[in-house]
Order: structure tokens, then C-alpha cells, then sequence
């Protein structure tokens, strides 16, 4: 999982991926802080399929600043 992390993170950031992606992403970071939380943190996502092969510029920089605040506010 945190293989998966640093691998999406070196990435080129002027590469599009699609949305799954960076859903997926977003779910490996979200799965170790609950992990570290003990389960203390709590997220659902409700993404429409037809969104999900949609090519978006890799946002981890911005989505983890994001996360990093959700989950320390």
C-alpha cells in the first residue's frame, strides 16, 4: 500500500490519469491513516461510474494537502 503511494507520487505531474486513478489513490492514503487511527477515522465516496474513466492531471499534491487536513482538523 505505501508502495503503491510513493510510486503514484513520482510520477510525472503533467501526465493525465483517469479518475479512478486517483480515487484509488486517495483510498490507499485514506486506508493507512485509519490504520493509524485505529479505525478512528471514518470516509465514504460516492463517484458516478460514467466519471471515473475521465482523464484528470494527477492531483496528489493537492488531494494530499487536502487529506492531510481533513484528517488533522
Amino acid at each position: 500500500m505505501l508502495g503503491n503511494i510513493l510510486r503514484y507520487s513520482l510520477r510525472n505531474i503533467d501526465q493525465l490519469v483517469p479518475l479512478q486513478e486517483e480515487i484509488e489513490h486517495v483510498q490507499n492514503y485514506l486506508f493507512i491513516q485509519q490504520t493509524r487511527y485505529r479505525n478512528k477515522l471514518h470516509f465514504e465516496m460516492d463517484i458516478s461510474e460514467n466519471v471515473k474513466p475521465i482523464n484528470i492531471p494527477i492531483l496528489f499534491m493537492v488531494l494530499n494537502q487536502l487529506e492531510s487536513q481533513l484528517i488533522f482538523s
